[in-house]
């Protein structure tokens, strides 16, 4: 509703955009948590119902840039030879069916000249861990929007060179305010619950607004 409101050029889903957790390692093989999982069929079967929701209000155009958890799809094909293209098959069609432009996990979206990604990597394909974000401002060559770590923070990095520097957006995270998983609640430090409307100018984020989902349900409920 809010996307279809305020009719954005475009709309970006920095990644995690379903669980998965039928395909998750958190759960130890035999315990109850790993019962009570969910079957993949059913994981997609919400993935459809939020999309569907989705789609029933806006047709603005959107980008999805992969997540470690739409990675445990492929990541799971990768390890059983003979499921390949059962499982990503069917999850791509979904993203196909709903107009979701989705890019890989670890692919780059650029927008404007400002690149878009779930998890940035360091020179040895490991993602940035600590003070992540300062890291990511010092190594940076773009401006640069990204997710991962649900907490959302904004650091401006000056540059020598006639473009006056860069800015690295860190978007927190959209689930329901307060929602945690379970195996996370040992780092929810900071959490931020909410969305973030970026105005792109030349390659630069030029304005940053940030609505929480606690003020997103009000609004809409």
């Amino acid at each position: 509703r809010h996307v279809a409101e305020t009719k954005p050029d475009a709309c970006v889903w920095i990644g995690d955009i379903a669980d998965f957790d039928s395909l998750s390692r958190h759960a130890a093989p035999g315990s109850m948590s790993d019962k009570l999982r969910p079957s993949y069929a059913r994981d997609l079967e919400s993935l459809e119902e939020a999309l569907s929701l989705y789609r029933k209000e806006c047709d603005t155009v959107t980008h999805v840039t992969g997540g470690n958890h739409e990675g445990r799809i492929w990541r799971y094909e990768e390890q059983s030879a003979s499921a390949a293209g059962m499982l990503t098959g069917p999850f791509l069609d979904v993203m196909a069916r709903f107009d979701m432009r989705y890019h890989m996990e670890g692919e780059w979206l650029m927008f404007g000249g400002v690149g878009f990604v779930h998890a940035p990597r360091t020179l040895m394909n490991r993602e940035y861990s600590g003070k992540w974000v300062n890291a990511i401002a010092n190594d940076s060559r773009v401006s640069t929007v990204c997710g991962h770590s649900h907490r959302g923070q904004i650091v401006h990095a000056p540059k020598i060179g006639p473009f006056g520097g860069l800015t690295i957006v860190n978007l927190g995270t959209a689930m329901p305010m307060g929602y945690i998983k379970p195996y996370a609640k040992v780092a929810t430090t900071s959490w931020t619950w909410g969305i973030y409307t970026l105005t792109i100018q030349a390659g630069h984020i030029i304005g940053h607004d940030f609505i929480s989902m606690q003020e997103l349900a009000t609004q809409y409920s």
